[in-house]
């Protein structure tokens, strides 16, 4: 009786141990990578290692026979636990959301802030506008699940930003006092990026083309 006892603790120990060792090597990989908030355009690599971190980590969470642990650890366990989960649900749109990726909204909001004038509202633009190539070809590299339901909501929310810079964008342009140089750029700018836009909407269609014909 004495054995198993000395055993039990024994097995206790190293459990705690282990739990230890595993909760700092998973916080010190959370502060490389997570200390920021997530970038506008994800780099496909980083996310796919950031979502394999996830999995692995919480796999291994799991693995933990928490009756061993000390009360402190338990809550230590939860709490990593529920951290490490909840970031991967933050981070699963970028792969099965088509509707995710919009800029649209934040745009549109911008200009229409009546509390800026006019000029400085198209130079705030300006910047959004630039990255938004990058940012498109990131959502069309990340995503690889395409769900009805979400393929139409991302048409209906690009709809309305074409048509945001096809119409709105241009006649702000048009109606500001930038100089005739500035003008030009930002019109030169809005129309590259309404064809990129339209782009978006042609490969969402035809990704949810492609998944009903698949499950046929």
């Amino acid at each position: 009786m004495l054995s198993f006892v000395v055993l039990l603790l024994l097995g206790c120990e190293k459990e705690r141990s282990l739990f230890n060792r595993l909760d700092r090597n998973l916080t010190r990989q959370w502060e490389i990578r997570f200390s920021e908030e997530p970038p506008l355009v994800y780099p496909s690599s980083q996310l796919k290692a950031d979502l394999e971190f996830l999995a692995y980590g919480i796999s291994l969470v799991e693995l933990v026979d928490t009756s061993r642990l000390k009360s402190r650890q338990k809550t230590r366990y939860h709490e990593l636990l529920s951290l490490m989960t909840a970031k991967e649900t933050a981070l699963r749109p970028y792969r099965k959301n088509p509707a995710f990726y919009d800029l649209g909204t934040s745009l549109s909001q911008l200009l229409t802030d009546t509390t800026l004038e006019l000029n400085n509202r198209l130079q705030q633009i300006s910047p959004v506008l630039d990255t938004l190539p990058a940012y498109y070809a990131g959502a069309k590299e990340n995503l690889n699940y395409f769900p009805e339901d979400k393929v139409t909501l991302s048409l209906e929310s690009q709809r309305s930003f074409f048509l945001v810079l096809s119409e709105n964008l241009p006649d702000s342009i048009a109606k500001s006092t930038l100089d005739p140089a500035e003008k030009e750029r930002l019109i030169g700018k809005s129309e590259s990026c309404r064809l990129i836009v339209a782009d978006y909407m042609a490969f969402c269609r035809s990704q949810l083309y492609e998944s009903e014909n698949t499950s046929r």
